[in-house]
């Protein structure tokens, strides 16, 4: 069975130099933080959903 292995930490590590290689470099790090910012907003989202549909109850008791 195969595996989906996506590394959203890559980057070029290319210095942005003036020309098409350097845009491109450019563009494809801004492209992967995106991902990367979009990724951890929706995992956040889905542990809030998760929390808010099973809350956790504190129940205090004095005897």
């Amino acid at each position: 069975m195969l595996q989906k292995v996506i590394t959203l930490g890559a980057r070029t590590h290319l210095t942005y130099k003036p020309g098409e290689l350097g845009q491109l470099a450019h563009t494809f790090d801004e492209m992967a933080e995106t991902l990367k910012i979009q990724e951890q907003a929706i995992a956040n989202y889905k542990v809030g959903w998760v929390e808010e549909r099973n809350p956790t109850y504190t129940i205090h008791l004095e005897i």
